[in-house]
């Protein structure tokens, strides 16, 4: 048994319960045992990706009260419609930011974690 067999199979163990929401380059890094890499680039890609979604739910709850006001006024079945269709796509865009991407945030940064703690006890 080699010397960082342990953290390795720690890592990679982190990396397995997750194996689905890895796309093809992740899964690359993986064999090829770029953890680091993988890490830093997931984190930044999380990042992004939570930025995007922050800007979807804002773009679409203004769009959505925008509807409902006109329904309020005008009194029209489209604009209510438009309106919670727009409220539905807040929430199911923030279902699964929290649910895929937090998971995938939390996976990298115990990654880093077991890095840095792997080079602190070589």
């Amino acid at each position: 048994m080699g010397k960082d067999d342990i953290f390795l199979a720690m890592i990679k163990e982190e990396l397995n319960q997750y194996n689905h929401i890895y796309l093809y380059r992740e899964k690359q890094m993986i064999r090829e045992e770029r953890f680091e890499e993988l890490a830093n680039h997931s984190l930044r890609q999380t990042r992004l990706f939570g930025f995007v979604v922050i800007l979807f739910v804002i773009a679409f709850s203004v769009y959505s009260i925008y509807h409902f006001v006109q329904f309020g006024t005008a009194g029209s079945l489209n604009s209510l419609l438009l309106g919670i269709l727009s409220w539905g796509l807040v929430i199911v865009s923030t279902y699964f930011y929290t649910r895929d991407i937090v998971e995938k945030r939390k996976t990298m940064e115990r990654i880093l974690k077991l890095l840095d703690a792997r080079k602190d006890f070589y």
